[in-house]
């Protein structure tokens, strides 16, 4: 996907720093979301035999 900035677009923080915040934005999402809707997360073992 091709990118567009505006002419002069310096960002205001480096790719790393831009990664770890969405994840942390994306974290909280679904940690608010699941507590609003009072949601777990179910971990299930397959055994295949």
């Amino acid at each position: 996907m091709p990118k567009f900035f505006p002419e002069g677009y310096v960002p205001a923080m480096e790719q790393k720093q831009t990664e770890k915040a969405i994840k942390y934005i994306k974290d909280t999402f679904e940690r608010e979301l699941s507590g609003g809707l009072k949601l777990s997360r179910v971990k299930l073992s397959f055994i295949q035999i």
